[in-house]
C-alpha cells in the first residue's frame, strides 16, 4: 500500500503519480488557492530598481529652455518700446510733452474762479496762422476788494501800475490749472504782490493745434508781445519750470538777439538738453545697464533736444536757478550743469547779467518755490 502523503485535491495519474490540482478544481474552493504577492488590477508587479539609478529620471534641458525663455521676455521688454519710440513720431512727442493728460480732470479751464483763483481773468491770443492760445491774467492782492466789478479795461490798465509781472511757462503734463501751479499763482500775486500771466501752449488744455519745441518758444512770444504792448514800460520776468525752462531759455535767447531783454530769467529746476534728462529720468531705468546704446540710437533720433545750455550764451538777463537736492524727475546735478554753463558764457562776456543758483534743499520737482531760501532770493531777483 502507497503511503505517501497526498495532496487532498491531488489526483493519481495513469502511471501512478501525483498531479497538482488543476484551476477547475480551485474553482470550487477560494481558500484552497496558494498564497502569492498581493496584485492590482491583476497586474504583475514592476521589479524594482537597481540601488542609484532614480526610478523617476530628472528631465534633462529644463534649464536651457527657462533661459531661453527669460530671453525672449527681456528681448521683448527691451526691443518693443525701442522701435516704437524709434518709428513714431507720435509716441516721441506724447513722451515729451504728455498734453494729453489734463489736470484738473473735467477742469473748467475757462473759469479760473473754479480754481480759487482771485481777480482771475481768461483771455485768448491768436497766431497769425490761426492757432489760438489760452492765457490767465492774476492780479496782484491790491485788487482783490474790486472783485466782481473788474472790466477788461481795468484788467489791462493793472498791468501798467508799477507792480513786476512774472510770465510763467509751466512744465510738461497737466495744464496751467494744475494745483501746484495755481498754488504758485497765488503766493506771487497774494504774498509778494506780483502779477501774474501764465498759459497753455499749444496742444495743452484748451488751446488749440498741436505742440512742438519752436511752438513753445512761439507761444511764449505770443504772450510776450502781447504784454508789451498792453504794458510797454513794465518790467517783466520770464518764469520757466522743468520743460518751460527750456522753453524761457528758448524765448529769452531769441528776445535778447532783437534787444528786447526781459529783467530777469527764473530757471526751475532747469536742464542743459532733452537728452541728458532723459537719460536719467525714472522712467528710462529699464536702459541705465545699456544706456549708451539707448542713448545713441534712439534718444538721438529725436528731432527735439531742448539744448537749453547752449542757448544761455546768447541770454544777457540776469539769471537765477532754483533746485532741489530731492528732485527725482530732473536730478540736482543736472540744475548745476545749467549753472556751470551759464557762468562760462559770462566769462566770454562780463557785461551780461549776473548768474545765481540756490540749492532748495529738500525740495522734490515741484516745490522749490516753497523753500525758504526760493523765496527770500526771489524777493532779492525780482525788485519790487
Amino acid at each position: 500500500m502507497d503511503l505517501r502523503n497526498r495532496h487532498p485535491l491531488s489526483q493519481s495519474s495513469e502511471d501512478g503519480l501525483d498531479t497538482p490540482p488543476g484551476p477547475a478544481e480551485l474553482q470550487g474552493d477560494p481558500q484552497a488557492l496558494p498564497p502569492g504577492p498581493p496584485t492590482l488590477n491583476n497586474h504583475q508587479p514592476e521589479p524594482s530598481a537597481p540601488l542609484g539609478i532614480p526610478q523617476h529620471p530628472i528631465r534633462r534641458g529644463w534649464r536651457w529652455k527657462t533661459f531661453l525663455k527669460i530671453l525672449i521676455f527681456l528681448s521683448i521688454l527691451y526691443a518693443t518700446p525701442v522701435v516704437v519710440i524709434y518709428y513714431s513720431s507720435w509716441v516721441k512727442d506724447a513722451m515729451i510733452y504728455v498734453h494729453h493728460v489734463k489736470t484738473p480732470f473735467f477742469g473748467n479751464y475757462s473759469d479760473p474762479a473754479s480754481f480759487e483763483m482771485k481777480t482771475t481773468r481768461e483771455l485768448e491770443l491768436v497766431h497769425d496762422d490761426g492757432c489760438v492760445i489760452q492765457v490767465w491774467q492774476v492780479l496782484t492782492s491790491h485788487y482783490h476788494h474790486s472783485e466782481g466789478f473788474l472790466s477788461d479795461v481795468s484788467y489791462t490798465r493793472a498791468l501798467s501800475d508799477g507792480s513786476p509781472i512774472i510770465l510763467y511757462m509751466h512744465g510738461n503734463t497737466g495744464t496751467r490749472a494744475t494745483h501746484h501751479r495755481v498754488q504758485l499763482y497765488k503766493y506771487l500775486a497774494e504774498v509778494l504782490n506780483y502779477h501774474v500771466v501764465t498759459f497753455d501752449y499749444r496742444g495743452f488744455a484748451n488751446s488749440e493745434c498741436y505742440p512742438s519745441e519752436r511752438g513753445m518758444m512761439e507761444d511764449g512770444g505770443l504772450v510776450w508781445r502781447w504784454l508789451r504792448e498792453t504794458a510797454p514800460s513794465a518790467r517783466v520776468y520770464i518764469w520757466g519750470h522743468s520743460l518751460g525752462s527750456a522753453a524761457a531759455t528758448h524765448l529769452t535767447k531769441e528776445l535778447c538777439l532783437v534787444d528786447d531783454v526781459p529783467v530777469g530769467l527764473i530757471l526751475d529746476a532747469p536742464f542743459p538738453s532733452m537728452i541728458l534728462a532723459a537719460e536719467v529720468h525714472p522712467f528710462s531705468f529699464l536702459y541705465r545697464p545699456i544706456m549708451s546704446i539707448f542713448s545713441r540710437y534712439v534718444l538721438q533720433s529725436f528731432e527735439e533736444k531742448f539744448e537749453s545750455a547752449k542757448r544761455l550764451e546768447y541770454v544777457r538777463s540776469p539769471i537765477v536757478i532754483l533746485h532741489g537736492e530731492l528732485d527725482l524727475v530732473v536730478p540736482f546735478h543736472l540744475g548745476w550743469e545749467m549753472y556751470e554753463a551759464a557762468l562760462r558764457s559770462r566769462e566770454k562776456d562780463p557785461s551780461l547779467g549776473r548768474v545765481d543758483f540756490v540749492n532748495c534743499g529738500e525740495a522734490g520737482h515741484k516745490n522749490n518755490w516753497e523753500m525758504n531760501q526760493a523765496k527770500e532770493a526771489l524777493k532779492r531777483f525780482v525788485l519790487p
